[in-house]
């Protein structure tokens, strides 16, 4: 299995749209997860409580071996032997989570997530194969490019950690 994950904002769903019109199993994990494994909703961060452990089962058990699992949880199933991490610069992905309508809290903490690459070190906790596409100024279809690259070629150019965006936090204070 594969997985394609990223702080939100980065542009999982529309790079699932285009791996759709080419590809047999690609699975929006949320999907799975909001409908069956919500442990609670954590009202302080605006956010479900996802089961990660029973979802990764189901996700094994059930789901084809050569599926393409995109979501932000995707990387941490314990399950993909290739994880493409979608990156996006904070001041970008700020603009991107204010159009959205998401609270100065919730774009806040996922900007320091991404300014930190809080999801490509998780990733590199399960594998070694984790790559990272920086979707900033992209259309959606050229980064639906950069990915089948990696998904074919997996380039030594994409592989992680790539993005130090670090900086962008002493922006804030």
């Amino acid at each position: 299995m594969i997985a394609i994950t990223g702080t939100p904002g980065t542009g999982k769903t529309s790079v699932l749209w285009y791996l759709s019109l080419f590809f047999k199993n690609v699975i929006d994990i949320n999907r799975i997860a909001l409908r069956h494994f919500v442990l609670e909703y954590d009202q302080e961060r605006g956010s479900y409580v996802i089961d990660i452990d029973e979802l990764s089962k189901y996700i094994s058990d059930k789901l084809p071996k050569d599926s393409i699992l995109v979501g932000h949880l995707s990387h941490l199933l314990g399950i993909c032997e290739k994880v493409i991490v979608l990156r996006t610069h904070p001041t970008e992905l700020k603009k991107r989570l204010k159009r959205k309508g998401w609270s100065k809290k919730k774009i806040h903490e996922n900007l320091e997530a991404e300014a930190m690459a809080v999801i490509t070190y998780e990733a590199l906790e399960f594998t070694k194969d984790v790559f990272e596409i920086d979707t900033t100024g992209k259309h959606p279809r050229e980064t639906f490019y950069e990915v089948l690259k990696v998904l074919r070629e997996s380039p030594e150019e994409y592989r992680a950690p790539k993005y130090d965006w670090s900086e962008a936090i002493l922006e804030w204070y």
